[in-house]
């Protein structure tokens, strides 16, 4: 379903971490948004997910938008920079949370 596809996984803790590393068994590309600076993941943990070529760090960011949702996919997701508030987007083909309480915000729950 997402062979060879860009893919965003929210959260910076060990399961985000370990679903980002899992995911680029099939991902072109995994965005890892964390709304710090670094990883709440153990050492050994955010060390693999860091040095694996296809995983790229997002920091200081959350997601406030999931991208057409409405058509029963995901062509991308909006970001924002909590240090500066200025709004990015990321061209993805799926989304994934490492952490269920991210699961509960608002952006995810009108995309659901």
């Amino acid at each position: 379903m997402f062979r060879n596809q860009p893919l965003v996984v929210v959260g910076g803790g060990d399961s985000a971490c370990e679903e980002a590393i899992y995911l680029t068994r099939f991902a072109s590309k995994v965005f890892l948004v964390h709304r710090r600076d670094k990883l709440r993941a153990c050492k050994i943990m955010a060390h693999r997910a860091l040095t694996d070529p296809k995983i790229t760090p997002v920091w200081d960011s959350a997601v406030t938008e999931i991208l057409d949702v409405k058509l029963d996919k995901v062509t991308g997701v909006r970001l924002k920079k909590s240090q500066d508030r200025r709004g990015i987007g990321a061209a993805v083909r799926g989304r994934f949370c490492g952490d269920w309480s991210h699961a509960q915000h608002p952006a995810f729950q009108r995309g659901a």
